[in-house]
């Protein structure tokens, strides 16, 4: 490939991470002269092509592995410190030699990294050498990175540190502790040293820590509601009202978790629906509007879920929501709902201008219908080139299976299962199997 035919690093970021196709392309394009061809090649193979996504044997591994090998010998520092993050996702051994290696680099941002990685894929015996640096080294930011790796890997009792820190290292190394504590806030409940930070922030006056510590308090404040709503049982009346309050709650995040305490969940371990009034229903119905389209949508599974007929007209809006992930949903809970209205809504819908993934849905949906001619066109879909398409077809035969389908279906999903590469996909054929091989069995044993 010519430098011309390269792509740039914002259309590599861009890459569907659902096309196998698409790593063959990462893995060629890391031969390019620009520096942020490469760098962008990297992040993107250890954000969205890692090992963990794939099939072990359909997975270049070893291509891989020399990719990443020849960033972290790299001669140039942003290519290290990307290919030392980037090699955490890729194979945690290797990644641990090359980081405990890096702490002696002569450039304080390899040994930062290498400091931060090992928070991840550090084992007990490099807790010591944390506890050195934490202890003995002069440089702030890697003492700051050396806390936050040490708190990583569980090390509680050196929640008090912050506060030391907090009151005398400078504002760039206090802007780093608040952006390696931001993601440690599902770990630790950071509310006491709250107002350390804060008065030491605010007697900076500098902007850019006060956005930090503003996002870092949000933060927190969002993972002590996650763990209040764990706790809350919507069966009962008052914690239901309790989960209701947090419908108002001006994070999208806290509104979608209390929300989906309402839903069935996902299969195959979906939940009873809780016993919810119709006058509690309108409180999920408003959702269906809400500004974030995760909340959107969450609303509109459950109202699907729960099969409100009074909900059709207002879910059938959706179908022409601007989020692909609305529609989705919207297809598939007039699907659920089942009426002579979730039909109406559907015979309005433009097929040939939905993406492939909402076709699949529309297909599944008139199937669910009781119109089977739909039937052949849907399961073609499972030869797709994305996994997402390939992905909902597996997972749409919990909702459409029928008897005289069965032979067929465990051919074509036994067929596809030899063949796939994705591990995710890989698990919604196998749930599609296992489901199958269990109607089979209950209706033999019936039979019997």
């Amino acid at each position: 490939m010519n430098e011309s035919g390269f792509l740039k690093p914002n259309q590599i970021l861009d890459l569907c991470p659902h096309k196998f196709d698409n790593l063959e392309t990462l893995l060629s394009l890391y031969e390019c002269n620009d520096l942020r061809v490469r760098l962008a090649v990297l992040d993107k193979i250890s954000s969205d092509f890692n090992p963990e996504r794939f099939v072990q044997k359909s997975y270049p591994f070893n291509s891989v592995i020399d990719l990443f090998k020849r960033a972290v010998t790299s001669v140039d520092v942003d290519e290290i410190t990307e290919g030392l993050s980037g090699l955490t996702y890729i194979d945690k051994k290797l990644a641990r030699v090359h980081s405990l290696n890096m702490l002696a680099h002569s450039d304080l941002a390899i040994r930062e990294e290498a400091v931060c990685c090992l928070g991840y894929i550090g084992e007990d015996v490099d807790k010591k050498l944390l506890m050195s640096l934490l202890d003995g080294d002069t440089n702030e930011l890697l003492v700051v990175n050396a806390l936050a790796s040490l708190l990583r890997l569980g090390q509680t009792e050196l929640i008090s540190k912050i506060e030391v820190i907090a009151s005398t290292f400078g504002e760039k190394p206090l802007i780093s502790l608040l952006e390696c504590l931001y993601t440690l806030a599902d770990h630790y409940d950071f509310t006491p040293i709250i107002p350390y930070l804060r008065a030491r922030v605010q007697s900076s006056y500098n902007s850019e820590l006060l956005v930090e510590l503003e996002d870092f308090e949000l933060n927190v404040t969002r993972n002590k509601l996650f763990a209040e709503l764990e706790g809350l049982n919507p069966s009962n009346q008052v914690d239901l009202e309790r989960i209701l309050s947090f419908f108002n709650n001006t994070d999208a995040s806290v509104r979608f978790r209390a929300l989906g305490l309402l839903g069935t969940g996902a299969k195959p371990n979906k939940k009873d629906l809780p016993d919810i009034q119709y006058p509690f229903l309108n409180h999920i119905k408003m959702l269906v509007t809400d500004e974030c389209e995760d909340v959107r949508a969450e609303a509109i599974c459950i109202l699907g879920d729960r099969k409100d007929i009074s909900s059709v007209f207002l879910i059938g809006e959706c179908l022409v929501d601007k989020s692909e992930l609305v529609r989705l949903d919207a297809l598939y809970a007039l699907g659920e709902i089942g009426d002579e209205g979730s039909l109406a809504q559907l015979n309005a819908y433009n097929y040939e201008k939905g993406s492939d993934l909402e076709k699949v849905r529309y297909l599944q949906a008139r199937i669910r219908l009781g119109d089977s001619s739909y039937f052949g066109t849907w399961l073609e879909f499972l030869n797709h080139e994305n996994g997402l398409v390939r992905a909902n077809v597996a997972g749409g035969v919990w909702s459409l299976w029928k008897v005289e389908w069965n032979m067929l279906l465990k051919k074509k999903l036994n067929e596809a299962i030899q063949i796939e590469p994705f591990v995710y996909v890989f698990n919604e054929i196998k749930d599609a199997l296992d489901f199958i091989e269990a109607k089979s069995t209950k209706r033999n044993t019936r039979l019997d």
